[in-house]
C-alpha cells in the first residue's frame, strides 16, 4: 500500500468512526491524513478546505426523510422512478437518500444516491470531496476514469464499455455528495438526466 492509498484508508476510517459517534478519534485520524498528503498539492489544498468546512457543516441541520421526499422527482426526462430509500447508507445520524429510475423499455436505469453533509454527515462526504479534488485521467480497453467539469461542477466520471455503465460523483452546493450510476447509458446521456434532477432545489429546501 503506497502513501496515497494509506491516506485514503485513514480518511475512510475517519468516516466510519465519525458515523459511530467517535468524533474525537475521527478528527485525529483526519489530521493525520492531512499530513500524509502534503506532497499532493491539490488534494492537500482540498483537505485543508475540507477541514475548515467541517465545523460549519456540522452545525447545520440535515434534511429529514420528509424533506428528501419533497425533493425527489417522480420522473427524470422519460425515466420513471421505480424505487426509493431514505437513510440508504444505514450510517448513524447521517441523512441520505437513494432513488432508481428506469425507461419504459427497461433498457436504461439510473440510480441516484445523495448524502447530506450537514451534521455528522460532514465526514461522510469526505470521500466524494477527495475524489474530485485531484485532476486525473486513466484509460484502458475496458473504459476510462477522469475528472471533468460539467456546467461549472467538477466531477469524477467513470465509463465502462461493457454494458455502457457510467458513474458520476460530485458535490452539490458544497454540501451534498452525489453519486449517479447509469446502466445502458453514455456519460452525456447520464449528465442530461442529472440536469433534469433539479438538484438546486435541495439547497432551497435545506434553508
Amino acid at each position: 500500500m503506497n502513501s496515497l492509498q494509506q491516506t485514503f484508508f485513514i480518511l475512510t476510517a475517519s468516516i466510519f468512526l465519525f458515523s459511530c459517534g467517535k468524533a474525537k478519534e475521527a478528527k485525529q485520524n483526519f489530521d493525520e491524513a492531512k499530513k500524509g498528503i502534503g506532497a499532493y498539492s491539490k488534494i492537500a489544498k482540498e483537505a485543508k478546505k475540507m477541514s475548515e468546512d467541517l465545523q460549519d457543516l456540522s452545525e447545520l441541520e440535515p434534511l429529514t426523510s420528509e424533506e428528501f421526499k419533497e425533493w425527489m422527482p417522480d420522473k427524470i426526462g422519460d425515466m420513471k422512478r421505480t424505487s426509493f430509500k431514505n437513510n440508504a447508507l444505514g450510517m448513524m445520524n447521517v441523512s441520505s437518500s437513494e432513488a432508481t429510475y428506469k425507461d419504459e423499455a427497461g433498457d436504461q436505469e439510473i440510480k441516484v444516491t445523495i448524502i447530506d453533509g450537514a451534521g455528522t454527515g460532514s465526514f461522510a462526504i469526505a470521500g466524494v470531496r477527495m475524489a474530485v479534488a485531484a485532476d486525473m485521467e486513466e484509460e484502458n480497453e475496458y473504459g476510462y476514469k477522469k475528472t471533468v467539469k460539467h456546467d461549472g461542477t467538477k466531477a469524477l466520471e467513470e465509463y465502462k464499455n461493457s454494458g455502457e455503465r457510467t458513474t458520476l460523483m460530485f458535490l452539490q452546493d458544497e454540501r451534498f455528495g452525489v453519486t449517479v450510476n447509469g446502466d445502458g447509458m453514455q456519460p452525456d446521456d447520464v449528465w442530461n438526466k442529472v440536469d433534469d434532477l433539479n438538484l438546486d432545489k435541495l439547497a432551497k429546501i435545506a434553508k
